[in-house]
């Protein structure tokens, strides 16, 4: 992964762990919501919403919904941030 997409992850870790109260090193490019005590429908909310502010990006419910890892996640934002 390039500079970009290592700098999304760390930023995803760091707003997930802070929203989720977990350790940064339980939350890696594999990690899915469902592994994770806390991260719930509401949970994933705040983290989606925190990204969006952070990177002053807007997810679409379709591109959401097909996300599996935290990994996605920063591909998907390394996309619409170019």
């Amino acid at each position: 992964m390039g500079d970009i997409s290592s700098n999304t992850f760390v930023e995803i870790q760091r707003v997930a762990s802070e929203r989720l109260g977990r350790d940064l090193s339980e939350l890696t490019h594999a990690t899915r919501a469902s592994e994770v005590s806390g991260w719930d429908s509401f949970a994933h909310i705040d983290i989606v919403i925190a990204l969006e502010d952070l990177y002053s990006i807007r997810f679409q419910t379709s591109e959401l919904v097909l996300l599996q890892t935290i990994g996605e996640l920063a591909e998907l934002i390394k996309s619409k941030i170019g």
